[in-house]
């Protein structure tokens, strides 16, 4: 039955869309809470016509419609606001800490730190270091992106 709406909600108003997704939210509390921070101007107004953050919001909350236990992610805040940003990032922890397995692509450091327990690095199609924890900083993802080892730092 979703899945008949989720083709519907890029034509629908924000209303109609909202109201096509609330009875599937009523089990799934983060992604009730991102639903509902969706701004616009009028209940009515296509989701085209929203600001690029609550497109992307909204684009995220059809996704959650289906529970998701894994959520793959690229570059989802990449050319939005900060404000937008910080409640992507909290509805994103909620979702790993409800047990769903999020893997976020970011080229964006801060992002990966802030966001990320654990970060593999990839550099020529490969995983070549895994950062968590202290080890997690911008300088080690540059180094390790660029493949660089202690020896060639030194």
């Amino acid at each position: 039955m979703a899945e008949q709406f989720l083709d519907e909600l890029p034509r629908c108003g924000v209303g109609q869309g909202l109201a096509l997704i609330r009875p599937f939210f009523q089990l799934d509390k983060a992604a009730r809470i991102g639903a509902s921070r969706v701004k616009a101007p009028e209940l009515g107004d296509p989701v085209a016509t929203l600001s690029g953050g609550n497109q992307q919001k909204v684009v995220i909350a059809k996704w959650l419609m289906n529970a998701p236990r894994i959520v793959l992610l690229s570059d989802p805040t990449r050319g939005i606001d900060v404000g937008t940003k910080q409640e992507i990032y909290v509805l994103l922890r909620r979702l790993a800490e409800e047990g769903a397995a999020v893997l976020l692509y970011s080229t964006d450091y801060a992002e990966l730190i802030g966001c990320c327990d654990r970060v593999a690095v990839f550099f020529d199609g490969r995983i070549v270091r895994w950062l968590a924890g202290a080890e997690l900083t911008e300088h080690a993802l540059v180094a390790s992106a660029l493949n660089l080892t202690a020896e060639t730092l030194h």
